[in-house]
C-alpha cells in the first residue's frame, strides 16, 4: 500500500498495484495515512466474516469511498455476501434492487455507480436468485419469469426491553405496537417498514446512535427510515437519552465556537417537524429544552473571547451580545508574514483589555480590518513585503497614502482611519511617537475630521413613514413616536425602563438617561438626565403596552421599556424577549420606505434611522428660532455639535472631503520634503548657478554651471 498524492478535493492511494481514488468530502478519518486504510480494510473483511456491518464502515467513510474500495480490492467477496443476502431476503419477501442495495451497504445506490463493474454484476443478482428460486410457465410477455412468494411477515418481534407487534395497515400507514404505545409509519419510499423485524433494528441502531454520540450512524438511520419515525421512536423508546444527545450536540458546537441556533440543530437531523402527535409534541420539547439552555451557552461562547485571543490562530471567532437577549460575532483574520501576525495578535490582545473588564470586541475587529487593508495594499499593489512593522520607513508610509488617494475607491473616513489604526499599531509595538525623527510616521500629515451633517429625510420619505406607521408592530410604533419626540440616540434608547415614564397629574414625562455623555456630564457636574415632555396620548399608549407585556417583562433581570418577542420566534418560545434598540428601529423604517418605492438623486433605496430623526429635530427646532445652546439641551449635545450639525440643511459632498484630505496630507507632505531652491553662489571665477550643494574648491568640474565675470562662459 502507497499514498501516491493528496490534494484538496482527493486522495491516490495505490493498493496491490490498483490505484484508487478516494474523495475527501465529509471524511471523518484521514486516508492519506496508511494506518487508517489498513484499518478501513481490516472492517470490511470482518464484514466479509459476518462479524460486522457496513454500517460501521460507514461511520468512518462515505459511501462512494467504500463502494470504490469494494470493486478494487474485494469484487468477489462482495458479490457472494450479497447474493447470500438477497437469498435469505427473498425467502421473506421480495425488495427492489435500490432498496435491498441500501439495506446491505448503508448508503444510498447513485447512478453514478453504473460505471464500476461491480455495480452491473450485483444488479444481475437478483434477477437471477428470483427466477432460480420461484420458476414459472414461461411468460415471454414479463420481464423475470418469476412469481413473488407471499411474504411471510412475523407479527410480533421481542427483545429483553421492547416488544414491536404489527397491527395493521391502512393506506401507507402502517400501524404498530412499541410495547404499550403506539407507533405510526409512513410506507412511502419504504414498504420494508411493514416488517416489525425492521422497526426492532431501527430501535437498537438509534439507541446505539445516541449512547456512541454517533453523528453518522444517525444521519444513516434518518435517511433510511424517515425523520418523522426516527423522532416518534426517539419519543417512545429513548426520550431522556435524545435529549442528552441533541444537548451534547449543542455543547460540542459551542466548544468549536460556532453560533448556536436550536432549531437549526433540530432541522439537521430533521427536515420538518412531524405535523400531529405525540412525535410533535416531543420534537417541540427537545426545542424548548434547548433554547432554555441557550443564554448558558452565548455566555460560555462570551466567555470564551477571553482564551480566543490568547491562541495563535490564523483567525479569531469574537462573539458579543448586540443585546440582552441576542448573540453575533466578528471573525476576525490576519493576513501577512507570521512576524507580523504575532505583532497584531499582541496588539490587538493588550489594547482590547486596558480596561481591564470586557474584552472591547468591537476595537479588535475595527482595528483588525483597518490594519489588514493596509498590509494588502502593501503586498499586492505595491510590492512592499513587510515582515514586521518594525521595518516600515516613512517612504512606505508615504507610498501607501498616495496610492490610498488615487488608486482606492474608499472615502475619506475610511483612509483616515486605516492610516490612524496602522500608526497606533506602529506606535505600541517599536514605542516610537510620531514626533521622533526615526518614527515612520514623523510628519505625516492627517486630515483633520469635517463637520458633516446627516442627510435630511425627503418629505415623501416623511410622509411614507406617518401614512404607513399602523402597519409596524405595537412597540415599533411606539419606538419611532418617542424617537419623534426626543430625538434619542441608540444608546439611550436601550436604556428606557418602565420607571422612565413619568406620570404627573395630566402631564407625562419621559426621562431619559444621556449614556454617550455622561462621563463628560458627572465631571463636570450636569445633569445626566433629559427629561421630555411627551403628548398625554402618547403617555396613556405606553401604559398599556406595560401592562400588555409585563410577561415578558419579568423574565428579564431589568424593567425595560420597549421589550417585545420578534414574528419570527413560535408563540411559545422559550427564548428571552428582546429590547428595542436602535438597529430594530432602522430595520422598521426602512421597510416602510421600501413598501412606498421611495429612492436617493444617486439611485439608492431611501433609508431612515434614529440618527436622520435626530438630525431633522435640530433643524427644526432652528427654524424655529433656537439658538445652539436651546438645541443641544434638548438634544442632549455641545453647541458646537448642534451648530454644525444640525444648523445646515445640506450635508458636504465627497469631492470636498477629498480635496480637503489631498490638500491637508500629500499637498503639505510634499511641501515639507521639498528643498528650498539655491539662490546663485559667488565663485572664484564667476557666479555658481548649480542646485546642488558642494564647498566649491574645483569649479572646473561643472564649468557649464559657472557664469564668467565678464559674461563669457566658454573659455
Amino acid at each position: 500500500m502507497k499514498i501516491i498524492r493528496t490534494d484538496r478535493c482527493y486522495w491516490i492511494i495505490s493498493i496491490d498495484d490498483k490505484i484508487v481514488q478516494l474523495s475527501r468530502y465529509r471524511y471523518r478519518i484521514d486516508l492519506g495515512v496508511v494506518e487508517n486504510v489498513e484499518n478501513i480494510l481490516k472492517i470490511i473483511e470482518d464484514v466479509f466474516m459476518w462479524r460486522r456491518t457496513f454500517l460501521d464502515v460507514r461511520g468512518l467513510i462515505n459511501g462512494t469511498n467504500l463502494f470504490v474500495l469494494l470493486d478494487a480490492i474485494y469484487p468477489e467477496s462482495t458479490i457472494e455476501l450479497f447474493d447470500n443476502l438477497y437469498r435469505k431476503q427473498f425467502s421473506t419477501s421480495h425488495m427492489n434492487f435500490k432498496d435491498f442495495f441500501f439495506h446491505v451497504f448503508s448508503f444510498t445506490y447513485e447512478t453514478r455507480y453504473n460505471k464500476f463493474p461491480l455495480a452491473k454484476k450485483l444488479n444481475s443478482i437478483i434477477p437471477t436468485v428470483c427466477c432460480k428460486i420461484a420458476p414459472t410457465n414461461p411468460n415471454p410477455k414479463r420481464k423475470y419469469n418469476y412469481t413473488r412468494p407471499k411474504p411471510v411477515i412475523p407479527r410480533t418481534v421481542q427483545n429483553e426491553a421492547f416488544t414491536v407487534t404489527y397491527i395493521s395497515t391502512v393506506g401507507n400507514i402502517a400501524n404498530f405496537t412499541v410495547n404499550t404505545s403506539t407507533l405510526e409509519i409512513c410506507l412511502s419510499g419504504k414498504p420494508y417498514m411493514r416488517n416489525p423485524a425492521e422497526v426492532m433494528d431501527a430501535i437498537i441502531s438509534i439507541q446505539d446512535a445516541l449512547k456512541t454520540n454517533d453523528r453518522t450512524k444517525l444521519e444513516s438511520i434518518v435517511e433510511h427510515i424517515g425523520s418523522i419515525t426516527v423522532i416518534s421512536i426517539m419519543q417512545i423508546c429513548y426520550p431522556s437519552l435524545a435529549i442528552d444527545y441533541f444537548v451534547n450536540v449543542c455543547d460540542c458546537i459551542v466548544r468549536r465556537r460556532e453560533p448556536i441556533y436550536p432549531q437549526s440543530v433540530l432541522r439537521h437531523y430533521f427536515k420538518q417537524a412531524p405535523y400531529r402527535g405525540p412525535a410533535r409534541a416531543f420534537f417541540y420539547e427537545i426545542l424548548s429544552i434547548l433554547e432554555e439552555k441557550t443564554p448558558y451557552w452565548y455566555n460560555k461562547l462570551v466567555e470564551g473571547n477571553q482564551q480566543e485571543i490568547l491562541s495563535s490562530k490564523s483567525s479569531w471567532i469574537l462573539f458579543y451580545f448586540i443585546n440582552i437577549s441576542s448573540l453575533a460575532y466578528y471573525k476576525v483574520s490576519f493576513i501577512g508574514a507570521e512576524t507580523l501576525q504575532t505583532e497584531i495578535r499582541y496588539y490587538l490582545y493588550n489594547r482590547s483589555t486596558i480596561s481591564g473588564k470586557n474584552i472591547d470586541t468591537h476595537f479588535i475587529y475595527l482595528a483588525a480590518y483597518n490594519i489588514n487593508i493596509c498590509i494588502d495594499i502593501f503586498y499586492n499593489c505595491l510590492d512592499i513585503y513587510v515582515e514586521s512593522i518594525r521595518s516600515l520607513t516613512k517612504v512606505d508610509v508615504q507610498l501607501l497614502r498616495s496610492y490610498f488617494l488615487q488608486n482606492t475607491n474608499y472615502n475619506y473616513k475610511t483612509i483616515n482611519m486605516c492610516l490612524s489604526s496602522l500608526h497606533y499599531f506602529y506606535k505600541f509595538i517599536t514605542g516610537i511617537d510620531s514626533s521622533n525623527p526615526s518614527s515612520a510616521f514623523y510628519k505625516i500629515q492627517f486630515s483633520h475630521r469635517l463637520a458633516n451633517p446627516t442627510v435630511p429625510l425627503s418629505q415623501q420619505a416623511k410622509d411614507a413613514i406617518l401614512r404607513n406607521l399602523f402597519t409596524l408592530p405595537a412597540v415599533a410604533q411606539i419606538g419611532i413616536k418617542i424617537s419623534c419626540c426626543t430625538g434619542l440616540r441608540s444608546g439611550s434608547f436601550n436604556e428606557l425602563m418602565t420607571s422612565s415614564l413619568i406620570h404627573r397629574d395630566d402631564k407625562y414625562i419621559l426621562r431619559v438617561f444621556l449614556k454617550k455623555t455622561c462621563k463628560y456630564r458627572i465631571k463636570n457636574n450636569l445633569p445626566v438626565f433629559n427629561d421630555y415632555r411627551i403628548p398625554k396620548e402618547l403617555g396613556i399608549e405606553i401604559e398599556q403596552f406595560i401592562a400588555d407585556t409585563q410577561d415578558l417583562r419579568n423574565t428579564l433581570k431589568k424593567p425595560y421599556l420597549l421589550v417585545y418577542q420578534p414574528a419570527s420566534r413560535r408563540a411559545d418560545t422559550k427564548f428571552l424577549p428582546v429590547v428595542l434598540d436602535g438597529d430594530a428601529l432602522y430595520y422598521y423604517l426602512s421597510k416602510l420606505l421600501r413598501g412606498a418605492n421611495l429612492y436617493t438623486p444617486k439611485g439608492t433605496p431611501e433609508t431612515a434611522s434614529l440618527r436622520s430623526i435626530r438630525a431633522e429635530i435640530g433643524r427644526t427646532l432652528f427654524a424655529s428660532g433656537k439658538n445652539a445652546n436651546e438645541v443641544s439641551s434638548f438634544l442632549g449635545n455641545s453647541p458646537m455639535v448642534a451648530q454644525t450639525h444640525y444648523d445646515n440643511y445640506r450635508p458636504i459632498d465627497d469631492a470636498k472631503m477629498y480635496d480637503k484630505l489631498w490638500q491637508e496630507t500629500v499637498e503639505k507632505g510634499i511641501a515639507a520634503h521639498t528643498k528650498q531652491k539655491l539662490l546663485p553662489q559667488t565663485v572664484m571665477y564667476g557666479t555658481c548657478n548649480s542646485q546642488k550643494e558642494c564647498p566649491g574648491k574645483d569649479c572646473r568640474k561643472c564649468p557649464s554651471l559657472i557664469k564668467c565675470k565678464e559674461g563669457d562662459c566658454t573659455n
